[in-house]
């Protein structure tokens, strides 16, 4: 026997439903529908816009494929993971910078393109 969901949250399910099939808009979202394929591209995707804040904000956690691999590491292989960044700066979604505190470290960025979608995305999603 289940038990029914509350229709508060069944409206949450069917808003996260609608949010997820506007990011898979190929058309709308040039890169950001990329991350929605699997869990581990949108869980580093959300971890690079988080570092990525607050490096702007005088933090130093920085971004970097040996963070990333570590962080994502329940989710898929290392090697998953860097392949799956490596395209992404292949086709642009992502940039690389040489840190400022160590020059043999590559910082990942998102691009300003792949910012501005995820911000048409929550308006959209969320509005």
């Amino acid at each position: 026997m289940s038990e029914k969901i509350e229709e508060k949250y069944s409206n949450y399910i069917n808003k996260h439903i609608e949010s997820f099939e506007v990011f898979g808009n190929k058309e709308k979202f040039k890169y950001l529908s990329a991350y929605r394929n699997s869990v581990y591209g949108f869980r580093i995707l959300i971890e690079i816009l988080k570092l990525n804040n607050q490096s702007l904000l005088g933090t130093e956690n920085i971004c970097t494929k040996e963070h990333l691999t570590k962080v994502m590491a329940p989710l898929a292989s290392r090697a998953t993971i860097i392949n799956f960044i490596n395209d992404q700066i292949a086709i642009g979604s992502l940039k690389t910078d040489v840190s400022k505190f160590d020059k043999r470290v590559k910082v990942i960025r998102p691009s300003v393109d792949l910012i501005a979608e995820f911000k048409m995305w929550i308006d959209i999603s969320y509005e």
